[in-house]
């Protein structure tokens, strides 16, 4: 967070737990505006995005997660061909290589 806004926000949260002198508890709300922009489509909420964007959006924002979590965002009958691709593409490689040997 930027020392400013910081700073401010030490403000508030001084003034909101206070010391009790002026009596009763005292209660917060803090609202906030979010203004998502996917492709030039803007959305008012994370509600509002398709479902595939969605799923984007979450596995970009997870943190401390595996990045093996991928595959799993890929849905149903779809990791076979992630399989496929992966083994085909590994065959290709060996296959570049060990033509690239030849003498």
């Amino acid at each position: 967070m930027p020392a400013a806004q910081r700073q401010l926000y030490e403000k508030a949260m001084a003034s909101a737990t206070g010391d009790g002198a002026s009596g009763g508890d005292r209660h917060v709300t803090v609202r906030t505006k979010t203004k998502l922009t996917v492709n030039g489509k803007e959305y008012a909420s994370l509600d509002e995005l398709p479902a595939d964007v969605r799923r984007l959006y979450d596995l970009a924002t997870k943190t401390g997660s595996n990045r093996l979590a991928l595959t799993a965002s890929l849905g149903p009958g779809k990791m076979g061909w992630l399989v496929a691709g992966l083994v085909i593409g590994a065959g290709l490689v060996l296959f570049a290589l060990g033509w690239m040997s030849r003498p």
